[in-house]
């Protein structure tokens, strides 16, 4: 009895190391993704599917992957990080449709909906 109670407790304190191991491996994971967004919120193109092809994952897993361990979709992240650099620069009295293309938005017109969505007003408001 004695080395199946020890073997079932290495078992049992492997199990936990496993465990512990793939949470920290998931917080790892998600860290990289939100950095990878930090690095490339510029491009236009950013999107799932770029992000899925840059960690070799399918857009599925990428998606659900991210919002069961963040609560958050990814898109919806994306799109946060771009209003936050947005509102910097607008306060620093940075040109509207410069911000929009520097943030990542082809468009001026979508920009601004954006930014009414995030923050309740107008992107010309947050100018001194």
């Amino acid at each position: 009895g004695g080395l199946f109670h020890f073997a079932s407790g290495c078992v049992e304190v492997f199990a936990e190391h496993a465990s512990q191991f793939k949470r920290d491996n998931l917080a790892h994971r998600v860290d990289e993704i939100n950095a990878y967004v930090h690095e490339t919120y510029a491009d236009p193109n950013l999107c799932l599917t770029l992000i899925a092809e840059h960690f070799n994952l399918t857009e599925r897993y990428l998606s659900e992957f991210y919002k069961k361990n963040t609560g958050v979709n990814l898109s919806a992240y994306i799109e946060d990080v771009r209003m936050k650099k947005a509102q910097e620069l607008l306060k620093d009295n940075a040109h509207v449709g410069e911000v929009a293309v520097y943030v990542g938005y082809m468009n001026v017109n979508t920009f601004r909906r954006a930014y009414r969505r995030q923050f309740g007003i107008n992107p010309s408001d947050e100018m001194k």
